[in-house]
């Protein structure tokens, strides 16, 4: 009878845990709370220290969140770790070391398995470092420098931008690619660009723009990344343009001839390009069907797209 009452107990708690999914970070007092679908609300964190960019372990059994001060003066960073009461099970320091330089600012925590626990720092308004630790040791794992980081359904691969200058014109800030810091689109940025190692792991230097006439041509941008199911690859639209320098006007005017592709890119796969991919004013995703089909959606209507086995796109059909 004990040992039945106990286990009701012990489900109920997991129960509980289950259902208060949500946590918020309240702007009024910088602390983590836990919130219920009908509106209970219970604090998790309590000051002096802010907090910020809670995420809950896979099993629900702990809550990993970011812990600063409003002065990095008074306190050192860290990665927290909490029971679903708000007791604390480990705390790891994210302050420079003589090895790395730190982490002022996590924006997002991510548990990806049981022996990594990832998190995405902002560095300036153009480069972010992603890490990834060892929850058991606070060992520092892997570096990478960019941001958009993404990673693939499995949690094997890495995709995101490389580092770009900040602040700097378009000509020095076109996108590219990284998997697990090989760059793997586009292919003038693969040959064209050198790797240097730092404190933050490697980073890609500025690749050359070729420049024609005054003209800087084939200048890349791009977004967001979607994996495909298998995890070998990833597609995103990719919007090119060349531009000229306009004298005392915004950097947006020297803009010309834009085009958008629909692109597929991995490692050791040959990249695989669609032009004419048509701009989408409203908001707009990639839907994975299957390995090999994928949807462009736009608003209320979506286009179909396959790979064929040698791994080159086409159109298949639009979607009303």
């Amino acid at each position: 009878m004990r040992r039945e009452i106990i286990l009701a107990i012990g489900l109920q708690a997991l129960s509980l845990v289950a259902v208060a999914q949500s946590l918020e970070v309240s702007p009024q007092d910088q602390q983590i709370w836990l919130a219920w679908p009908d509106g209970k609300r219970e604090q998790l964190t309590h000051g002096p220290q802010n907090a910020n960019a809670p995420a809950w372990s896979a099993d629900h059994a702990s809550i990993a969140y970011f812990r600063y001060c409003p002065l990095p003066a008074q306190c050192d960073p860290a990665l927290v770790m909490v029971d679903p009461s708000g007791k604390v099970l480990k705390e790891f320091s994210l302050a420079a070391t003589s090895d790395w330089d730190g982490c002022g600012a996590v924006m997002k925590i991510d548990f990806l398995d049981s022996r990594r626990i990832g998190f995405h720092c902002h560095i300036n308004p153009s480069l972010g470092e992603y890490t990834t630790m060892d929850p058991s040791s606070g060992q520092m794992l892997r570096h990478w420098l960019g941001f958009a980081f993404t990673w693939s359904p499995d949690k094997s691969h890495i995709a995101h931008h490389g580092w770009i200058p900040h602040f700097s014109p378009p000509f020095a800030h076109s996108s590219y690619l990284q998997i697990d810091d090989q760059t793997v689109y586009p292919p003038e940025a693969i040959t064209g660009a050198s790797v240097s190692e730092g404190p933050h792991g490697a980073r890609l230097e500025m690749h050359a723009i070729e420049k024609w006439g005054g003209l800087y041509r084939n200048i890349h941008e791009f977004g967001q990344f979607f994996w495909a199911p298998d995890s070998k690859k990833a597609a995103f639209i990719d919007r090119v343009y060349d531009w000229k320098e306009v004298e005392n006007q915004p950097q947006d005017v020297g803009e010309q001839n834009v085009r958008r592709f629909l692109v597929i890119a991995g490692l050791g796969i040959k990249s695989s390009t669609l032009p004419d991919v048509k701009s989408c004013n409203s908001q707009s995703r990639i839907e994975w069907r299957y390995d090999n089909e994928l949807d462009f959606v736009c608003g209320a209507g979506s286009t179909r797209y396959v790979i064929d086995k040698a791994g080159i796109l086409s159109e298949s059909k639009r979607i009303p």
